[in-house]
C-alpha cells in the first residue's frame, strides 16, 4: 500500500478529530489504515467514515474515535461509512414519540 495513502488518511483523521502535533500514526494504526487499503476500500470511503464517526456525539462523548478502532475491519469501516449521523432534533423527536406511547399505555416512568 502506499505509504501516501496511509498518511493522507491519518492526517485527515488527525485534523477531523482535533488531534494534536504529539499524535503520532503507531504501527497499530498503520497497520489498520493498510489493511482497509489492501481491502480495496479508496481513501474517500475511510474518509467518510471519520466524518461519520466525527459526527457522532455518542462515539465522541465516548472516545470512541481512534482511526485504529475506525479501521479495525472491513465490518466496521462499513458500518461507520454507511452511518447516517443522528441529529439532537432527531433524538429529542425520537424520545417524544416514546413517551407518547409509553404514556397512551400508561407505562410512563
Amino acid at each position: 500500500v502506499d505509504v501516501s495513502l496511509v498518511n493522507d488518511v491519518f492526517n485527515y483523521w488527525s485534523q477531523v478529530m482535533c488531534k494534536g502535533s504529539r499524535t503520532s500514526l503507531t504501527t497499530s494504526r498503520k497497520t489498520k489504515i493498510s489493511a482497509r487499503l489492501k481491502d480495496g476500500y479508496p481513501v474517500q470511503e475511510i474518509k467518510q467514515a471519520i466524518d461519520n464517526v466525527a459526527k457522532d456525539s455518542f462515539l465522541v462523548a465516548g472516545g470512541h474515535t481512534d482511526i485504529e478502532m475506525i479501521c479495525r475491519s472491513d465490518t466496521n469501516l462499513e458500518k461507520y461509512r454507511d452511518a447516517m449521523p443522528v441529529s439532537k432534533s432527531d433524538i429529542k423527536m425520537s424520545k417524544h414519540n416514546q413517551d407518547i406511547e409509553e404514556f397512551s399505555r400508561g407505562t410512563q416512568s
